[in-house]
């Protein structure tokens, strides 16, 4: 029996088979091998959990953790805007692995909400794509269940980074008045956290405005010495510390346009470099 291994397996059951005997036959076209000689032989297809990506041993809400040597996917196996081509390395987490993984955080976050309408508090820029998936996800569970939470969206916009380091300030543009989170059950919705820095001073904010309750729900946490895993209750993936963009991460506001998390090159650090 011949094992087809890659870090997809954990999500198999949202991927259909022909889906994954198109990405061997892409694979084998690019060069990659998946068969020894003699010859190919007639394979059942059989899906494990691989090495590069596994969950997360203190619960399904703390992510899936990315192993520091995965080195993503073939640019050939996705499309992609060309005019990017040498500017990404590789694309390290998939459009649908994405959709997939914030379709369950949604199912976390009903179930803790319970009966509480969320306010939820999204971070920009970065953080609009999922915020959009992870309330319209939240939207579809209750519309086809007897629970329904109303969810209202407000924002607020952070700057921390100077080209790819983060900075010891929190920036925020705009009013810093968020009064209207009074008595309110708050979801702050981020696309990444690091260090922790601008998460930290942001729920301090948060909490002088004295909401009722307060959740953070993280798309990507980096591993990086004194992480921020615990500020998160919420987390899609736990990765190395590369600096990605894609799926609304910018690098100095290039590349919101990619809808895969692509790990970005040393080309194209130099040509948006500020």
């Amino acid at each position: 029996m011949w094992l087809a291994k890659t870090p997809l397996d954990i999500f198999s059951a949202s991927f259909s088979l022909p889906f994954c005997e198109w990405s061997l036959k892409r694979r084998q076209q690019n060069g990659h091998r998946f068969y020894p000689d003699p010859a190919p032989p007639v394979a059942t297809i059989v899906f494990t959990q691989s090495e590069p990506l596994q969950m997360d041993n203190t619960g399904m809400k703390r992510g899936i953790v990315i192993k520091d040597d995965w080195p993503g996917y073939s640019l050939d196996l996705f499309t992609y805007p060309e005019h990017y081509h040498e500017d990404i390395e590789n694309v390290y987490i998939p459009h649908g692995v994405i959709m997939n993984r914030t379709e369950r955080l949604a199912r976390y976050i009903m179930e803790d909400f319970g009966d509480n309408n969320i306010m939820v508090l999204c971070v920009l820029k970065g953080g609009y794509k999922f915020c959009a998936d992870l309330v319209e996800f939240i939207k579809v569970f209750g519309r086809n269940s007897n629970k329904y939470l109303e969810t209202r969206v407000e924002f607020i916009r952070l700057k921390s980074y100077l080209n790819d380091q983060s900075t010891e300030d929190l920036h925020i543009i705009g009013s810093r008045d968020l009064s209207f989170l009074r008595g309110k059950c708050v979801l702050i919705v981020e696309a990444i956290v690091d260090t922790g820095k601008t998460m930290k001073a942001l729920l301090k904010h948060v909490e002088t405005f004295e909401p009722k309750m307060v959740k953070v729900a993280g798309l990507l946490v980096k591993r990086v010495p004194n992480m921020a895993e615990r500020l998160t209750d919420y987390v899609g993936f736990e990765i190395p510390n590369r600096f990605v963009v894609g799926y609304a991460l910018d690098y100095n506001e290039y590349f919101r346009d990619l809808n895969h998390i692509c790990v970005i090159s040393k080309t194209g650090k130099m040509k948006y470099k500020v």
